[in-house]
């Protein structure tokens, strides 16, 4: 199995970034999918504004990543957002209780609750956009591939004062635009292709009391989220490893369709 790659971008960050806000003006597209037009990553059309001063502007920011995140109670209340192909995630409220071990951070907020792989991470932008509604700030973090991870939106009542301080205490001695995206690797022997104890894995999974304890199962068996979908990793079946009843497949739009209902009153 192969891993989506990201086609060599010919353009120089200056181009790149005319096209990508034109894109975005013309054809009214969020930051993913002009981006996907223009054939390059996210992360690719977010870094060729840094030093920008137009319309978008971004600057890069530096680690250690779980210092620079805990950052983020300084600003209040935000708009914390995760993204992909089928679904969004968006959750208002302030980043609270954030420490970390290892590479391995946690937020236990009473609205914003998250587990954070700062492993994941490889760039990371404070950024500034100009919009219908006024100017929008944002914290952007992009993986070695250039896709979003994480977003976190400045809302009206954020603190202004403490994003500008992040941004400047955190820049990155290199704001020359542009970023180098790694490339596609062949992703299906990345675990080896040990067997695993299925009946032990299952008894595990039925006595997780928490879902912190998720992680660490997987650990302990040598499994990830994806491998975990196949009892061979050559031969895929969907959740064949976990017990019974305990996983379906869903179609791609379930998620979405499934946050409109919830969101529907009554």
């Amino acid at each position: 199995m192969q891993t989506a790659t990201t086609v060599p971008n010919p353009l120089d960050p200056a181009t790149l970034l005319a096209q990508f806000l034109q894109v975005r003006r013309e054809r009214k597209l969020r930051h993913r999918d002009a981006a996907a037009v223009l054939g390059v990553s996210e992360g690719e059309a977010v870094a060729a504004a840094v030093g920008a001063s137009g319309p978008l502007a971004a600057v890069r920011l530096r680690g250690p990543w779980p210092a620079l995140f805990e950052q983020m109670p300084r600003l209040g209340t935000v708009m914390a957002l995760t993204r992909n192909e089928c679904a969004v995630h968006e959750k208002i409220g302030r980043f609270e209780n954030m420490s970390h071990e290892g590479h391995v951070g946690l937020a236990l907020g009473s609205a914003i609750d998250l587990r954070i792989f700062y492993s994941r991470w490889a760039h990371a932008f404070a950024v500034r956009e100009d919009g219908a509604r006024g100017v929008q700030r944002s914290l952007q973090v992009f993986d070695a591939h250039g896709s979003a991870i994480h977003k976190v939106f400045l809302r009206p009542e954020s603190d202004l004062q403490a994003w500008d301080a992040i941004s400047a205490d955190w820049a990155h001695p290199d704001q020359a635009p542009g970023i180098e995206p790694r490339r596609a690797c062949e992703a299906g022997n990345a675990e080896g292709g040990a067997e695993v104890d299925v009946q032990a894995f299952q008894r595990g999974w039925l006595a997780l009391t928490d879902t912190h304890q998720f992680y660490p199962l997987l650990r302990r068996f040598g499994l990830s989220r994806t491998r975990l979908r196949s009892h061979r990793a050559a031969t895929p079946a969907a959740c064949a490893r976990t017990p019974r009843g305990s996983c379906w497949r869903m179609p791609p739009r379930a998620a979405s369709r499934s946050c409109v209902s919830s969101a529907m009153p009554g």
